[in-house]
Parts: structure tokens; sequence; C-alpha cells
């Protein structure tokens, strides 16, 4: 009877042993199926806000070079001063624009680890000639015209500046080079995995 009790301990310690196993085994394979899930929700979530960024990225950039103005002139302001406080509040929105994609940008690093200068290189340059733009069409405005040397470098540098802010030429200096960088982008953020 001992024996047959010291038998029945032994095959219950050995089912027990292999039942941990089992389980041990499920649990490490349950918890990285988890993961996996969780890592694609998170480079889904950063897909999506990628693509969200370069759109309003893109749109602030048009609205900004928008060169249609509609204002209603405080009392007291000149048309100057109307059309300097429309512009900045243009500006602000690029400016919100380019902080959540670069936020975007950041998130996408921490989860993948990507070096962000190979795979979004050249997207602030846009950024920066039309920012430029603006402030010397109103710097100039300020001083009450074009001051300084008219040589051909000049004018065309501002011809230049004016193509930008105002993307009036037939080849936009800004949307067209930006549209296909947009293109690479769009087909990098959809391979992502």
């Amino acid at each position: 009877m001992e024996i047959t009790i010291q038998i029945s301990t032994l095959i219950q310690n050995i089912v027990l042993i292999i039942t941990g196993i089992i389980g041990t085994i499920l649990a490490i394979k349950g918890y990285g199926s988890w993961r996996e899930q969780m890592r694609g929700a998170d480079i889904y979530s950063v897909q999506k806000k990628l693509m969200g960024g370069m759109i309003d990225y893109r749109n602030a950039l048009d609205c900004v070079r928008n060169p249609f103005l509609q204002y209603d002139k405080k009392e007291d302001e000149s048309d100057d001063d109307a059309m300097v406080r429309v512009y900045n509040q243009r500006l602000k929105i690029l400016h919100d624009a380019r902080r959540d994609l670069e936020l975007a940008i950041r998130e996408l690093v921490i989860i993948k680890g990507v070096d962000q200068e190979t795979k979004f290189h050249g997207i602030w340059e846009w950024y920066a000639s039309t920012i430029t733009a603006v402030q010397m069409h109103f710097q100039d405005k300020k001083r009450g015209g074009y001051v300084g040397t008219q040589t051909d470098a000049d004018r065309e540098w501002r011809k230049k500046q004016h193509d930008i802010m105002y993307s009036t030429s037939n080849e936009d200096l800004i949307m067209g080079p930006f549209n296909k960088r947009m293109k690479e982008i769009e087909a990098y953020v959809a391979s992502l995995k």
C-alpha cells in the first residue's frame, strides 16, 4: 500500500513537472506573439502619423505659399501689418505641421531604430526655403522695396525667392521636388513591418 502511494506521488510529481514545462513553453510563445502584435500595432500607428504628418506638412507649405490673401484689417492697422499678421498665422500652421511630422519621425526612430537622416533626408529644406522667402519679402517690404545693388545675381536670387514664396513659376521650386520625395517616403513607410 505504501509503495502504491509512493508510485502515485511520483506519477503526480512527474505530471506536475510536465504540465509546468508545457505551461512555461506556451507562456513564452504567447508572450512572443503578444509582443509581435503590439509591435505591429505600434508600427501601424507610426505609419499613420508619418503619412498624416507628411500630408499636413505639404498642405501647410501650400498654405503659406498661396498668393491669395484675404484679411480683415483691425482698427488702426496698415495693409502691411495685416498681411504680416496673416502670414504669421500661416507660418504657425507650417511650424505646427513640421513639429508633428518631426515627432512622428522620432517615434519611428525609437520603435525601429531607423536613421532618420538617411530615410527622411532633405524634407526640411523646403521649410527653410519657404520661411526664408517670406522673411526676406517682409524685410524688403519694410525697407520700402528691394534695397541694394541690382546685379543680375541679385535679381535672379530675388526672382527665386518670389517663385518659392508664391509658386508662380511653371516649374514649382518647392512642391515639385517635395512631391517626388514624398512618394519615396510613402513607399518606405508602406514597407515598414
